[in-house]
């Protein structure tokens, strides 16, 4: 269509008239509630895909499985289109952000369960992020007001404004002793700095934290999205991780049961005595040939550390 218009169309016509007819062709779509209706249905009536709904239908596939998202979350009331423009308050924005921060759904599904745009969820996750709180609430738009208030109303105004601060300034102290709290219970988890451990370390500390806040009340957890930012690890990394540790399989885990038993049958004084070189000679009697660095790493992993060394002891037996 584009096309057509710039070789048939544009030549000869005025510059202003010329913009007006690309505006109107590079305009967005807008679709029917019946066009939408037919189609979810027979999305979900048929075996066809979203794929061959959009070659049918020359429709982007995206949008429909946006469609399909909203009508079943949201029922057909979800398809029709809205008379006049919505005004979000900010209990409304609050809900949506805490809702993704707590839950594990895609800003796509939050967004179709709130009935929004993907990228008004973005937009407010964003701005909660840089300015908090005071984002969220509506403000003053155009120019400012040249009303002239009473004594009485500019007192009232002034009370109001501080009661607004002092909320405010309560509300920055509390985000502050969270945001402590929960540093304190992450770097309990760790012995070294967080930039140093690997992904899949970092979902197991998150884990273990969700894990020991489980018999909490569900306002005084830990939000994942705030976990998440503090340890330094992307949402999609944090499930991916999560999927892999689930079915992955240890292969080294017949020798780690052999490594513990044999430093427990070496142990001395209640201290490991057993170095890595005695533990692979009677591994190497029961037929696990490991070499000196898979066992130290493996002894580490069980957190075996040598603490007594016998060399010169010969009633206690060379044991490192």
């Amino acid at each position: 269509m584009f096309d057509l218009v710039v070789k048939h169309i544009l030549p000869g016509m005025g510059l202003f008239f010329t913009l007006c007819c690309i505006s109107i062709v590079n305009s967005p779509t807008r679709y029917k509630p019946e066009l939408k209706a037919q189609i979810v249905q027979e999305y979900l009536s048929t075996l066809q895909s979203t794929n061959d709904l959009s070659k049918k239908y020359q429709i982007s596939g995206r949008r429909i499985a946006e469609w399909i998202q909203r009508y079943q979350l949201r029922g057909i009331d979800a398809l029709k289109k809205r008379r006049h423009k919505r005004i979000f308050t900010t209990d409304f924005k609050l809900n949506v952000i805490d809702y993704y921060q707590t839950h594990e759904d895609s800003m796509a599904e939050v967004a179709a369960r709130f009935d929004i745009l993907t990228a008004q969820v973005s937009s407010l996750r964003s701005q909660f992020e840089r300015d908090g709180i005071t984002a969220l609430k509506p403000h003053p738009k155009g120019r400012p007001s040249k009303v002239k208030h009473t004594k009485k109303q500019a007192h009232q105004l002034a009370n109001k404004s501080e009661l607004e601060r002092l909320k405010e300034e309560l509300a920055k102290k509390n985000q502050e002793l969270y945001e402590t709290k929960m540093e304190r219970d992450i770097l309990k988890k760790i012995a070294v700095p967080v930039r140093t451990i690997k992904a899949g370390k970092k979902t197991q500390i998150v884990d273990q934290i969700r894990d020991d806040q489980s018999q909490r009340p569900k306002k005084l957890r830990y939000k994942i999205g705030d976990l998440l930012k503090a340890i330094g690890l992307a949402k999609a990394t944090y499930h991916d991780e999560r999927k892999r540790i689930v079915h992955s399989h240890d292969k080294y885990e017949e020798a780690k049961v052999q490594i513990l038993k044999i430093a427990q049958r070496f142990r001395l004084r209640g201290r490991w005595a057993a170095g890595y070189r005695r533990i692979q000679m009677e591994l190497d009697q029961i037929g696990l040939h490991l070499s000196g660095d898979t066992i130290r790493k493996l002894m580490r992993e069980l957190n075996i550390q040598v603490t007594l060394y016998n060399r010169h002891r010969k009633r206690l037996g060379k044991n490192s």
